[in-house]
């Protein structure tokens, strides 16, 4: 559901940030890859979210990651993962296999307001992620 991480180095929006977002992407990627979601939910027009959490000194960032399943298809390569080739067969051509990451903050550790937030957050996205994950665990019944 997420990763939380803690940076000697400070998370800016400047040109030297470069560095972090490209080792946060390449720590998704690993993420995905190594936990992709299930066969079953791997499904064309599925999109799945994930969080990051990193803290930098007094700052935390929160940094959503959405992708669907050709970009789950594409970064664990069906090849050498055949648990992930059953559920689709032929993989959808027309979706894109991208992944993209939304970052918010920072949210200032010693502001009352800023943690207020940060807790909401996270807790709205801790409740959704639990409410996808239970309705993916109910049988479907047909209408």
């Amino acid at each position: 559901m997420a990763i939380v991480e803690v940076k000697s180095s400070v998370h800016d929006i400047n040109p030297n940030s470069e560095p972090i977002r490209t080792q946060e992407g390449a720590q998704m990627a690993a993420w995905i890859c190594q936990h992709p979601p299930p066969p079953s939910q791997l499904t064309p027009g599925r999109t799945f979210t994930r969080l990051l959490v990193s803290q930098d000194r007094e700052n935390i960032y929160l940094t959503f990651a959405k992708f669907n399943s050709s970009y789950v298809h594409y970064i664990c390569d069906d090849i050498l993962s055949p648990k992930l080739s059953a559920p689709l067969g032929k993989q959808p051509s027309t979706e894109s296999k991208f992944l993209t990451m939304y970052e918010y903050g920072p949210f200032d550790t010693g502001k009352d307001n800023h943690m207020d937030s940060l807790g909401q957050i996270l807790l709205a996205f801790s409740i959704r992620e639990w409410d996808i994950r239970e309705a993916s665990r109910k049988p479907q019944t047909k209408r």
